[in-house]
């Protein structure tokens, strides 16, 4: 009866509305006891202190009480602004108070977007490839009154890494945001030994990190050759791809190397996060120091923005160590072809953006606070607004770029053609043969793992007659691994003289999976057993019974339970 109640509880309650549903638009309701509530957070931008003015806020209907504001943003703040970016902490005073378990709200006013789909579009291309912000649309009320349109995204910090990344560790997060971005930029450049010497180009997100910095910055510098064990190196090729194809120059690639993050997993590894995307898609036109090239007027630098820039520049040596080596340059290719024919050749990223045009046209057109008409904001898709910085038509820069990646000497080059991927049956703690029938290709891997939070191990595949592949240069790849108790997940790359494939394609984002075959099954499980059903002992503990589908032994060794995704060898 009581759990028949409680599934009766579930069913009638409502759920609320995601916080980044990218079908709806949130509402956020700030109620300020300071009627001086936009001079008072002005002052405290410009004591930089980081202090936040108490507020009542409701999100989607859902009440906080004492929550934290705070102004945030750099180019897009101004205190004559009469909308600017804000950071609100749920859990400012409360540290319950969470929406869906997310507790800090960064919501970006689209001062520098007059599309105002840039940001909420780039995140949503940058998820199919790499772990990336989640990003939507809020309306802003402050006091009753609407105060205006953000685009909101999910914040990187300790919810977002434990999650992406499978660690409950107080691991090093590393905001790369220089205090004068004209002075060289989170480069990743080693500058010594002494911590202090990078302390005005990264911000220590975690309660330590400096000595982090330092390592990692050498290792990127003067131990290339062991980069796999110091860097997630695939997750770095993404996000170069991701920002040269989208032109989004405020980022590593532009001339302030900024604008991403760095986490330390469990592995001891740097992983590189895309950050703040309000100005991607041409929205940032600088691509060398000092304003230029290219000016305001010249559309055409970007359209043929090089694939390979920053390459030989050693003040850039994420870009230009990887870049520099041969097979890295073909992987970065592989994605750079991805992202762009997914999402741009076919026309795709104009279809999201009417979509979401379409969505938030009411509220752009009654923002009281507005940066931009509404002419300007819907022809900005497709044209430029004239006398805006940043406000070339994002068709009109994106269509003729994929026409001029199409015909570049580096895009056309044909790599390899991975099909008819398979596996032989995967019993536990035996072995599993993975074939592939791999042509135009003189070289593949296979990366194989056993669980999300664990690294790929890459093993060559051969087309020997060697490695049960069938005949020798059949044109069919094999490679035998163990089988341990878990599922298996892998992708194969291979490359040939001219570029690399990777299968399925937004490896190692996306693989394949192999399901280990076993029979031992969860027959019956009662858990949170506090008054539900007595053991002969008279206690109420939890249980779960195993079954045996055999009539034979089976050894349980290398199992276990868990009730927690990051610690999943808990029992």
């Amino acid at each position: 009866k009581i759990l028949l109640g409680l599934l009766i509880l579930s069913l009638t309650t409502a759920k609320a509305q995601d916080l980044y549903d990218l079908t709806n638009v949130t509402t956020i309701e700030l109620t300020f006891w300071d009627p001086n509530w936009d001079a008072t957070l002005d002052s405290y931008y410009a004591a930089g202190l980081d202090q936040r003015l108490l507020a009542t806020c409701l999100v989607n209907g859902v009440q906080y009480d004492s929550v934290g504001v705070k102004y945030k943003g750099n180019s897009t703040y101004n205190s004559n602004n009469s909308k600017n970016p804000l950071n609100i902490k749920l859990n400012h005073i409360l540290d319950h108070q969470d929406y869906q378990d997310f507790y800090t709200l960064k919501l970006s006013s689209g001062k520098n977007d007059p599309s105002f789909v840039r940001e909420v579009l780039s995140y949503e291309i940058a998820r199919k490839y790499m772990d990336a912000p989640l990003s939507n649309y809020a309306k802003v009320y402050v006091n009753g009154n609407y105060h205006g349109l953000y685009s909101s995204s999910e914040s990187i910090n300790k919810k977002f890494v434990k999650e992406k990344y499978y660690s409950d560790k107080d691991n090093t997060l590393i905001k790369c945001n220089p205090l004068n971005p004209m002075a060289g930029g989170s480069s990743l450049e080693y500058l010594g030994v002494d911590s202090s010497l990078y302390f005005d180009y990264y911000e220590v997100a975690s309660d330590y990190g400096w000595n982090d910095i330092v390592y990692y910055t050498n290792e990127l510098n003067n131990n290339f050759s062991n980069i796999e064990n110091t860097w997630d190196i695939d997750r770095a090729i993404w996000m170069l791809a991701f920002d040269n194809v989208l032109v989004s120059l405020d980022t590593y690639i532009g001339p302030f190397k900024q604008n991403y993050y760095l986490f330390k997993d469990d592995h001891n590894r740097f992983n590189a996060i895309v950050w703040d995307m309000n100005e991607s898609l041409g929205g940032f036109e600088m691509i060398g120091s000092g304003g230029g090239p290219p000016g305001p007027t010249n559309i055409t630098t970007l359209q043929e923005l090089d694939p390979f820039l920053r390459l030989g520049d050693n003040s850039y040596p994420l870009v230009n160590q990887i870049l520099s080596n041969a097979r890295y340059k073909k992987m970065y290719m592989a994605h750079f072809r991805t992202i762009l024919e997914e999402n741009f050749a076919n026309g795709d990223y104009q279809s999201r953006a009417t979509v979401f045009q379409s969505l938030i046209q009411n509220d752009v057109s009654t923002d009281p606070n507005a940066f931009y008409s509404v002419s300007q904001f819907t022809s900005n898709l497709t044209s430029q607004v004239q006398g805006q910085s940043g406000a070339f038509g994002i068709t009109q820069l994106m269509d003729p770029r994929v026409t001029y990646l199409q015909s570049n000497s580096e895009y056309v080059k044909v790599g390899p053609v991975i099909s008819n991927v398979q596996n032989t049956a995967a019993t536990m703690n035996a072995t599993t043969t993975i074939t592939a029938s791999i042509s135009n290709a003189t070289y593949a891997y296979l990366g194989h793992r056993n669980a999300v939070s664990d690294i790929f191990t890459k093993t060559e595949m051969f087309d020997d007659g060697m490695h049960n592949d069938g005949a020798a240069n059949d044109g069919v790849y094999g490679v035998t691994i163990p089988v341990g108790v878990s599922d298996i997940q892998y992708y194969i790359y291979s490359d040939n003289a001219n570029a690399g494939k990777f299968s399925p394609e937004r490896a190692a984002h996306e693989y394949h999976s192999i399901a280990v075959v076993g029979d031992v099954v969860i027959n019956e499980i009662l858990a949170s057993n506090a008054v539900a059903q007595a053991d002969p002992d008279g206690e109420f503990d939890d249980w779960i019974e195993f079954y045996n589908n055999t009539s034979s032994p089976i050894v349980l060794d290398g199992y276990y339970l868990s009730d927690n995704t990051n610690n999943p060898t808990k029992w």
